[in-house]
């Protein structure tokens, strides 16, 4: 089941520092949901567009995607866990956006590391880190994939890892 975000508006609460977020939910390439969570609590909001009954998907997603496990309790993979799953992927690729903007982004054994730099200093840093980890991945804004990989880093999610 190919489950996708599509429309997707997305801000960071100034507040709470928490995705707000309206969007269109696809699944395997048909648009069947809409979702949002301006409500002051926060909470998922799904609203059926099309054919497909959110108990059968929530089932469909507890069969091929694993549990979640926290503060020892299970709590079963759903399509509000898998919309809230992507929301957060796409603030973190939001968020590596804009760092770029103003830092060398590097992953480097695994990890997503941002070293601030300005103008020049970019290459003389760079240099470094080759020196360092002549295995790094440099992030460059129009590498769609490699900043996919780093939220899915950021996130632990092996996944989309």
């Amino acid at each position: 089941m190919n489950i996708e975000l599509r429309a997707l508006q997305l801000t960071i609460d100034a507040d709470s520092q928490l995705p707000r977020f309206a969007a269109q939910i696809w699944i395997d390439g048909e648009q069947a949901f809409a979702a949002d969570n301006h409500a002051s609590d926060g909470a998922i909001r799904l609203r059926a567009t099309g054919a497909l009954d959110q108990a059968l998907v929530d089932a469909r997603i507890a069969c091929s995607h694993p549990a979640i496990c926290t503060d020892g309790h299970r709590i079963a993979a759903s399509l509000e866990l898998e919309v809230a799953r992507l929301v957060d992927h796409a603030a973190i690729m939001q968020e590596i956006r804009s760092r770029l903007r103003h830092s060398l982004l590097v992953i480097e054994s695994g990890r997503v590391i941002a070293y601030p730099v300005q103008g020049e200093e970019r290459g003389q840093l760079a240099s470094a880190v080759l020196k360092r980890s002549p295995n790094a991945t440099f992030l460059d804004p129009s590498d769609e994939d490699g900043i996919n990989r780093a939220a899915a880093l950021i996130l632990g999610d092996d996944v989309l890892g």
